[in-house]
């Protein structure tokens, strides 16, 4: 038995995370093998890579695609990324090992609503695919399946003709594929508001540091004056 289920969660806002729970069955017979989830994000949706590596323990990853973290999605080119992530899990003598794997998403700001539209944009994002990589020479699992199809640099990481692969079975329906988010937009009619209040937090902050700087400087100049004194 080798199935994943997934869920976000929450699945409103501009934080969420997308939690899988892996079940796998016999795992004295994948003590050689690799267990991986691939996750396809849409522009709408990113990853923090920072923010993942703070979690080595559970799994190292891989990703291909756009991650800039301040760019709203209005301003990059409508491509997917990508991520794949190596899961660290238990190698149970016998019985069935359950894997809980933990990735945070982050939205980016979408593009403002017109007026009388909806506040929110409804984000779709596919549910994670997962499957076991292991070696031929090992006693790898009798059903096997051909690679997941998935971004070129993440195929050339195995050793296609010396590794058999194991697809995870959805434990939902099989048609439950996504997960949607909804996420805050602003309003098109604000814009205006916010262009002069953002304008205004600008110039005032100049200012300010304008300020900062001349009374550090009449500070320092003073004590050096009363030194010579």
């Amino acid at each position: 038995m080798f199935t994943i289920s997934s869920t976000l969660h929450p699945n409103s806002g501009f934080h969420t995370s997308s939690r899988s729970v892996v079940r796998i069955s016999s795992a004295t017979e994948l003590h050689h093998c690799s267990l991986n989830l691939h996750f396809v994000l849409p522009p709408l949706i990113f990853v923090d890579l920072y923010e993942l590596q703070q979690r080595n323990a559970s799994y190292s990853f891989v990703h291909h695609g756009i991650n800039n973290l301040e760019l709203p999605v209005a301003a990059l080119p409508r491509e997917d990324s990508e991520i794949l992530l190596n899961v660290h899990y238990p190698r149970a003598p016998s019985g069935i090992v359950t894997v809980e794997v933990d990735v945070p998403l982050h939205a980016r700001y979408g593009e403002p609503a017109v007026e009388g539209e909806s506040p929110f944009v409804i984000a779709t994002v596919p549910k994670p695919g997962g499957f076991i990589a292991c070696s031929r020479d090992t006693h790898a699992p009798v059903s096997s399946d051909n690679l997941p199809k998935m971004s070129p640099q993440f195929t050339a990481l195995y050793d296609l003709e010396a590794s058999t692969f194991v697809k995870l079975t959805p434990a939902a329906s099989p048609s439950d594929t996504v997960d949607t988010l909804r996420i805050p937009v602003g309003s098109i009619s604000h814009l205006a508001v916010v262009e002069l209040g953002t304008a205004f937090c600008i110039v005032a902050s100049f200012f300010y540091l304008l300020h900062a700087m001349l009374s550090t400087y009449r500070t320092l100049n003073a004590s050096r004056h009363a030194k010579t004194e």
